[in-house]
């Protein structure tokens, strides 16, 4: 019987392959009997099995698939409250799959309209051209054509990059407190891997040579002749580990020493892609919260959800930095809680000893203090309660006062 789904993997299988191929089709009917018709457009895979490029790992002499199965579905209703009994009902209907086949299932829900009127970002470019749909209507997610590669604005890349940099930061956080590292081992390997790709991917996108495909932008990435070859070797490194991890491969590394190498490998990509993002010929980082806030102010010029945005930002009180300058600080304020980590994040991630670096850091982080651990814990907290709620899980090491697993 043919593969209705197509290859979930890249280096599987045919075992692996049938294994998905069962969960698949297990999920989209116990999905179809959870659910009525009326109440969802389609249940879709994404990531990198729905691209058909997920990663596989030997486990005790077999074949598993490396990740999550990442599920959305696309509900009829945008109500918050019915959004979120979807998920709880669906959660509930998967629970047998999971235990079945024993996988985790990351559930994601959005309302049609939501979905459609979502600005283009990056996730839907590869959602849309990325999917397989196991239940529902199968012409809608590639009907989605506004999600085009040329409509994503630049800061979306930088956000890539920081969110899979933070990784990196969550490391040095690990390796600090963990009397034994070995046993964040995996975790840590993991997280580097992960922030490679993420680097490699924001640089393809500044440079016009992104696809949504993982295969594709490992193709391309060796092609870019022009770059460093010690980046491009370790982006090669960290693909083929996205498809094929050996994590004892890299168990006799030392983590610390491997830390200190990718910070001054990564760092120069950083700069190259705000350089690119920014119009710079040369970005000394003193001067980039000055550069980065003043281009906030007129970013995105044609998009009216930008201004929006910008707008309600500028509405909120905000204390600037004076030496930004005039279109730095209206900069600042426009960029909002939200939009300013990814201007302190290159002091944090690359332990950056400019005082004014420290000192911009420190008063957007509300830090007294300006020393690289205290900025380093103040940058977590803040990624945990504004950014990535879910980070507090890996980060069981430490937590902040008032802390509850249900959030904050």
């Amino acid at each position: 019987m043919p593969n209705p789904y197509g290859r979930f993997t890249v280096c599987g299988s045919s075992a692996v392959e049938e294994l998905l191929t069962a969960l698949a089709t297990d999920a989209a009917r116990m999905a179809e009997a959870a659910l009525s018709p009326s109440e969802y457009r389609a249940l879709v895979i994404i990531g990198g099995y729905g691209r058909g490029e997920g990663g596989v790992e030997i486990v005790s002499g077999q074949e598993r698939p490396h990740n999550n199965i990442d599920f959305l579905l696309i509900a009829e209703t945008s109500r918050p409250a019915k959004i979120a009994a979807l998920r709880h009902r669906l959660l509930e209907a998967f629970q047998p799959v999971m235990q079945q086949y024993d996988l985790e299932i990351d559930l994601s829900v959005i309302g049609i309209w939501q979905l459609r009127f979502s600005p283009t970002l990056i996730i839907w470019y590869e959602t849309r051209f990325g999917h397989k749909t196991i239940l529902g209507d199968t012409n809608f997610v590639p009907s989605l054509s506004q999600f085009r590669l040329d409509r994503i604005p630049c800061r979306d890349a930088l956000r890539l990059l920081v969110n899979r940099g933070t990784l990196l930061v969550i490391n040095d956080q690990l390796l600090d407190k963990n009397t034994d590292p070995s046993s964040q081992k995996r975790r840590i390997t993991r997280n580097i891997m992960k922030a490679i790709i993420g680097y490699g991917d924001a640089l393809l996108f500044v440079l016009g040579d992104y696809d949504w495909s993982y295969v594709e932008r490992k193709r391309r990435m060796k092609l870019r002749h022009e770059l460093p070859p010690e980046f491009r070797q370790w982006y090669d490194r960290a693909a083929e580990f996205r498809f094929c991890p050996n994590y004892e491969y890299y168990d006799s590394w030392d983590l610390a020493s491997w830390m200190e190498n990718l910070r001054d490998i990564l760092e120069p990509i950083h700069r190259q892609c705000e350089e690119k993002r920014l119009g710079l010929d040369h970005l000394a980082w003193e001067e980039y919260p000055a550069h980065a806030s003043a281009h906030a102010l007129l970013d995105e010029p044609m998009s009216i959800r930008a201004w929006a945005r910008k707008s309600a930002n500028f509405c909120k009180k905000a204390q600037c930095p004076q030496d930004l300058g005039i279109r730095g600080r209206m900069g600042y304020r426009a960029l909002g809680v939200r939009g300013r980590y990814p201007i302190v994040f290159p002091a944090i991630a690359y332990r950056m000893k400019e005082a004014r670096l420290r000192e911009f850091a420190a008063k957007v982080l509300n830090s007294d203090d300006t020393t690289y651990k205290a900025l380093r814990e103040a940058y977590l907290r803040f990624w945990c309660e504004e950014v990535d709620i879910n980070a507090y899980s890996s980060l069981r090491i430490w937590q902040p006062p008032n802390f509850q697993e249900n959030g904050v």
